[in-house]
């Protein structure tokens, strides 16, 4: 097996996970690594800040979700339960999903070279999260009902959002079957846009991540 060993007067590039990078040079490896900064990158946000309010799913699927809304560049995660969700958590479990999940962010932006961590947020009620909503510039809610708009056509109706400086943006991603009519009403009446992502019925999985890759993909182009 092929390990890579550094030594002094090696560069590595470093972050700090919340968008600021730098080039540092290894002066020490005694006791601990020392680095010299060489250069530095502060990377501005130039987009929308998303949030992904995510129905924890069935199995290790919230797993995969974490890394790869990483990956996409998302600034938060907030796993909910709802009133169809299946998994149930104790406290203790709560916690060390929590952990995990924050392990497979840091992982996972070391793996890509994305230089935002986002927050894994510890798990809470759905209705918990919809407390905390009502500091976002739009709110999406994933929906299944026939009669929803598209989310292309809600994307062109808000588009100037996207050339906004640090706008904030939630995704709300239901469990399997969707939110039920209760929280979806409840969604709507803290300000969210219920939005359907075409005729098929996507998994939770990829329905968190074609949501957020819409975005994503919005945000290059605004």
């Amino acid at each position: 097996m092929n390990v890579l060993r550094l030594t002094t007067g090696d560069t590595v590039a470093l972050f700090d996970g919340r968008g600021r990078e730098a080039i540092a040079k290894i002066v020490t490896v005694d006791d601990g690594v020392g680095f010299e900064i060489i250069s530095g990158v502060e990377s501005v946000c130039s987009g929308p800040m998303i949030t992904l309010i995510q129905a924890l799913p069935k199995g290790r699927r919230m797993d995969l979700i974490v890394e790869k809304a990483t990956e996409l560049g998302v600034s938060c995660i907030r796993p909910v339960t709802t009133n169809r969700t299946v998994v149930s958590l104790d406290a203790r479990k709560r916690e060390k999903r929590s952990e995990r999940w924050q392990r497979i962010a840091l992982s996972a932006a070391r793996q890509c070279g994305v230089n935002w961590v986002p927050d894994v947020l510890p798990v809470s009620s759905f209705r918990e999260a919809l407390d905390h909503c009502a500091s976002f510039d739009v709110l999406l809610v994933g929906s299944l009902r026939a009669d929803v708009r598209s989310l292309r056509q809600v994307m062109g109706e808000i588009g100037d959002l996207w050339s906004q400086p640090s706008a904030k943006v939630g995704l709300i991603i239901g469990p399997e079957g969707d939110l039920d009519r209760e929280e979806l009403r409840a969604a709507v009446d803290v300000g969210g846009i219920e939005v359907s992502f075409g005729s098929l019925v996507l998994r939770v999985e990829t329905a968190a991540l074609y949501g957020i890759s819409v975005l994503v993909y919005e945000m290059e182009q605004g």
